[in-house]
């Protein structure tokens, strides 16, 4: 929704607009790693400042082209560096040891699991053995790599260090993705996993919303926000492993289930980790009445698989995810 016109001294003086000149003062007394933070959140504050969620300056060219010249010259002072890894670049946003490489994602799909994604030696039976056994409660999931190596440290560098840029970059790589990882693409709706209102103090903006807000301007599919945190609950980020399975029950709310009745839903993550936080947003999405909650996601790390049993234990008590029928994919 667009804030309507009005003139700049009835506009109210908000965050966004200090941001600049709180980094520039920050950048004096931190200066290690000066260039490649301050251009990393002169670049964040112009991206939220010009974003039509955030902005307070969109309507006039002026001063976007003021906020442009001033950050322009920002990065002139500091030169760029990559955002993950610091080294000096031209004209670029990753260095080429940082920027990772999409996997042959045909060859990828044909030997894995239509449901868990997980390498199966007769990809033609679905589910596999290991889902009839321990079902996942998503319907589907897929991600792009492994939680490991140059996509974990790029992962590391979008969440903990923020960069909108590096988020918008792994949601145009995931929306261009898309349909190789799923052979239907036919979706009601998009629901990104929120993030705690800690989270967002840190980062200024929801990863998953920036990521799935690209995947709706590729794929013309309308986001939902439908799921809400429960504020007394601890970001599952900050818990261990352990902790995360004892933190499921009511991790997620529903906004409006009556928008979510009878939809086929493509959740969106960042990293799937043990699978707490994607099973417990499906099931309260499926538990609201949606016919289908697809995953899609950047990564997965190792430890989901020796995580899976634990959390289909714990919700078999309540809902039949574990009696799976067996189908025949076609070749």
């Amino acid at each position: 929704m667009r804030i309507p016109h009005t003139s700049w001294s009835s506009r109210p003086l908000t965050r966004p607009f200090f941001l600049p000149f709180f980094a520039l003062f920050l950048s004096y007394f931190f200066p290690r790693g000066t260039g490649s933070n301050f251009c990393r959140e002169t670049s964040n504050i112009r991206q939220l400042m010009t974003n039509s969620h955030y902005s307070l300056l969109h309507h006039s060219l002026l001063r976007q082209r003021s906020i442009s010249w001033i950050t322009g010259c920002f990065e002139i002072l500091l030169p760029k560096e990559c955002l993950v890894c610091g080294r000096n670049l031209k004209g670029h946003r990753l260095c080429h040891r940082c920027a990772p490489q999409l996997p042959q994602l045909s060859s990828l799909i044909s030997c894995r699991c239509a449901r868990c994604f997980c390498p199966t030696p007769n990809p033609s039976v679905s589910p596999c053995p290991t889902c009839r056994l321990h079902a996942t409660i998503p319907d589907s999931q897929r991600f792009l790599w492994t939680y490991e190596g140059i996509p974990r440290d790029l992962i590391k560098a979008m969440k903990y260090r923020p960069s909108i840029t590096l988020t918008r970059m792994c949601g145009r790589m995931l929306a261009d993705a898309l349909p190789a990882l799923f052979t239907h693409c036919h979706w009601d709706l998009l629901v990104p996993v929120p993030s705690s209102a800690s989270t967002f103090r840190e980062r200024l903006f929801h990863p998953c919303y920036e990521m799935a807000r690209l995947i709706s301007q590729v794929h013309k599919l309308p986001i939902e926000h439908a799921l809400a945190h429960d504020p007394e609950r601890k970001p599952q980020a900050k818990l261990h492993h352990d902790a995360r399975l004892r933190n499921l029950n009511h991790l997620f709310n529903c906004r409006n289930p009556r928008r979510i009745t009878g939809t086929k839903i493509l959740l969106v993550e960042d990293v799937i980790t043990t699978g707490a936080t994607i099973s417990a947003a499906a099931d309260c999405l499926l538990r609201a009445g949606a016919a289908r909650v697809d995953v899609v996601a950047l990564a997965r790390t190792a430890a989901w698989s020796r995580f899976r049993a634990k959390i289909s234990e714990i919700f078999r008590e309540t809902r039949t995810y574990s009696a799976l029928p067996i189908t025949h994919n076609s070749a």
